[in-house]
């Protein structure tokens, strides 16, 4: 039975070879332009093409057996977001900032003239720093380059067509 001829370039069917068997077995070459990609193509049988099974190019990654995909880290932008934590500005990393004792409005005299019970005379108070939620340390968001795609976005991989071996 003759064998079917494909598309080097995307795998169509072009033809076959005419051979049949106890007939003549010299090669078999066929060429022109595919139908479905438009590329010119040239297959050839060599005549050994009974129980032989055709290999072809794999139309996905073009007979390399890699392909290029997307970086799942950093979803094709070569950066990762990092969060660090630094010591916070406001507070110096106390977690506390002095702050006008709201009892006396800082005078440190209570409205009988004595001595503050909620500043005990300073006028100051420690108070809780907004900034870092009185932890010392606050979040800052950094990009460092993608450690995976190492800042191309994309990452090589093997062909899920032909399993990297470049042909089908």
């Amino acid at each position: 039975m003759a064998r079917d001829l494909f598309c080097p370039h995307c795998g169509a069917y072009v033809g076959n070879c005419g051979h049949v068997p106890g007939g003549l077995t010299d090669p078999v070459t066929l060429s022109g332009t595919c139908g479905k990609c438009e590329r010119e193509y040239s297959v050839t049988c060599e005549g050994d093409c009974f129980d032989k099974k055709v290999k072809i190019e794999c139309p996905t990654c073009g007979g390399t057996g890699k392909i290029l995909k997307t970086c799942p880290l950093c979803n094709g932008t070569g950066e990762i977001e990092e969060t660090i934590k630094k010591k916070c500005s406001r507070c110096g990393g106390s977690g506390q900032i002095l702050g006008k004792c709201a009892m006396c409005n800082g005078t440190g005299t209570s409205n009988t003239g004595n001595v503050c019970q909620g500043c005990g005379g300073t006028g100051e108070v420690y108070k809780f720093c907004l900034s870092c939620d009185g932890t010392g340390e606050i979040e800052e968001a950094i990009k460092k380059d993608c450690p995976k795609c190492y800042t191309q976005g994309q990452i090589v991989v093997e062909c899920p067509t032909c399993n990297g071996l470049g042909e089908i």
